[in-house]
């Protein structure tokens, strides 16, 4: 239920609509102009977003300021943020529709916030020691009124600001309760109305004062949950060492929260390169001590890390003259062999498919070119497409066959690969075999009977159109039966229509993930309010994608 509402409490809960819409909502509210719910800044953590003049008309289900030995008596409490500090109001109880007429006399609202962040009213804003708004925080900003003595309190982060005694603050005046209020109402409209976006997270109402202790500990409690939207707002991998540390040695704020996930990030990326250079210079001794210090969150990382110059931090970018053929450190396992780091990466979310940016090879071709057939068989069953193409249009396959890995040709035919056939009109890997001649023929045999016992246990009889019955010459390698094609592709492992789907989702939520990381945790210390997920300004997301990309 949204409001939660309770015998004393009504807890307006704007974080839980859905980004980019104004889906889910609480009920009982209306926003009067343009707002949506979205996720703020690089912390993504949720909340409504109102532009410009937009102002909130929450309803209050307590009649005359409370009830019971509370009446006249209230709290509000709003958690929120500003992208700029200008003088506003916060509360309003009237005023703002004909059927809450504001009458003679009486201020446009009953809260304000002034240009220097000073929370108040009736031009008391506290003095130069009291705590003030800024645009950087989220700030819980209490109103305590108590009509009954003609006070009113005004607290910010549970820290008092002012304590205010007027005639104005008495029963049914100005400060009453009606039936409905008003937040964020009232404005100097002649201002940029840009200068008076803002964000909001929740709005309590209490029908009874709440002393200096019960508002501290309120807004405490508003701060505690912005830390844990914020953690579970980070990367699968990044939230249990956030929480880890969060109950070790709580964060002050969301800043806090994103500059230890960085210290992570940078720490594992550290590693990632370490293991990489391990890895070239085998030495087997350092790698074990290295793979003896990766904590979970540090294999997360070195999955989807791509290895980056140290100075400009740009991709360094392997083609396919230069082994292993890729960035990440999948490739670079898969390459040399390493059998344990190449399961521990796919196991912490590496993706098989994955490929490098020059060369467009699959992990899968660095194990062929390294001759590792266990290696090769764990990216199989791990998810590499047998049949994809690199840059120069070669499979794994070919590669195999060239560098004559006689046992990971075979592994790979037994999966699925297509000897026969060349990849948009380029030599197969048959061909290949026929031209090098000696004992290259031996695995020409080998493989187009692993190819007719392939199809035999699939209760397929097709053979190559122009291949003779013995193997050794099947043409050119390079024709098939034209009405066999698309049979071939999708039995016998080449790429049909479900497996460029496969590829299509693969690679897709590999750049969703690696988009996760990348913006949520961006070099920049300071939160960004111009990149709020579920705008309606689409090119915002587009920069994103371009800050991604524009160091690859």
């Amino acid at each position: 239920m949204n409001p939660r509402t309770t015998r004393t409490t009504c807890f307006y809960d704007f974080t839980r609509g859905t980004v980019g819409s104004q889906q889910g909502a609480p009920l009982w509210m209306e926003g009067r102009g343009k707002w949506l719910c979205v996720r703020q800044g690089s912390a993504r953590v949720p909340c409504y977003k109102g532009f410009g003049p937009t102002f909130v008309v929450l309803r209050v289900p307590f009649r005359k300021n409370g009830g019971g030995l509370h009446l006249n008596q209230y709290t509000v409490t709003i958690f929120c943020k500003f992208t700029c500090v200008r003088l506003r109001g916060l509360l309003c109880t009237a005023g703002w529709d004909q059927w809450n007429a504001i009458r003679e006399g009486d201020d446009d609202a009953q809260l304000f916030v002034d240009d220097d962040g000073g929370v108040g009213t009736h031009g008391v804003f506290g003095d130069a020691s009291t705590p003030r708004c800024d645009t950087t925080s989220w700030h819980a900003i209490t109103c305590v009124v108590d009509a009954c003595a003609g006070v009113l309190r005004t607290y910010l982060d549970g820290s008092e600001v002012g304590e205010i005694k007027t005639s104005k603050v008495c029963k049914d005046g100005q400060h009453a309760l009606k039936g409905r209020l008003a937040v964020f109402y009232a404005c100097d409209k002649s201002i940029s109305p840009a200068m008076y976006d803002y964000y909001l997270r929740s709005v309590a109402i209490h029908n009874r004062l709440l002393d200096e202790a019960q508002v501290r500990a309120e807004a405490a409690m508003l701060h505690e949950m912005l830390i844990e939207d914020a953690i579970a707002a980070a990367p699968r991998h990044l939230q249990p060492p956030l929480s880890a540390q969060h109950a070790k040695a709580p964060f002050n704020s969301t800043r806090e929260m994103l500059q230890h996930a960085r210290a992570l990030k940078k720490a594992a990326s550290e590693r990632a390169d370490q293991i990489w250079r391990s890895l070239g210079d085998h030495d087997a001794s350092h790698l074990e001590a290295l793979a003896a210090l990766l904590q979970p969150h540090d294999l997360a990382v070195a999955a989807r890390w791509r290895r980056r110059d140290p100075q400009s931090r740009r991709l360094l970018n392997c083609d396919e003259a230069t082994p292993p053929f890729g960035e990440s450190l999948l490739h670079c396992a898969a390459y040399h062999g390493d059998l344990a780091l190449v399961d521990q990466l796919l196991g912490a979310g590496a993706t098989a498919t994955a490929v490098g940016m020059l060369s467009d090879c699959t992990s899968l071709h660095a194990a062929a070119a390294g001759g590792h057939v266990d290696v090769c068989r764990r990216l199989l069953e791990g998810g590499a497409k047998v049949n994809a193409a690199s840059a120069t249009k070669r499979t794994a396959l070919h590669l195999a066959c060239t560098k004559r890995f006689d046992a990971v040709a075979r592994l790979l035919v037994q999966y699925g690969a297509e000897p026969y056939v060349g990849v948009a009109g380029s030599d197969s890997p048959m061909s290949l075999l026929r031209r090098m001649g000696g004992s290259a023929l031996d695995l020409l045999t080998e493989l187009d009977e692993i190819c007719r016992q392939r199809r035999r246990s699939k209760g397929d009889t097709v053979v190559a159109a122009d291949g003779p019955s013995d193997g050794h010459d099947a043409g050119d390698g390079d024709d098939v039966d034209d009405d066999d094609d698309d049979d071939d592709d999708d039995d016998d492992g080449a790429p049909g229509r479900a497996d460029t789907d496969d590829e299509e989702e693969a690679d897709a939520r590999e750049e969703d993930e690696a988009w996760e990381l990348t913006m949520w945790m961006s070099d920049d210390d300071e939160e960004s309010d111009s990149d709020d997920e579920g705008e309606l300004d689409e090119s915002e997301e587009d920069e994103d994608y371009e800050e991604d990309e524009d160091e690859e």
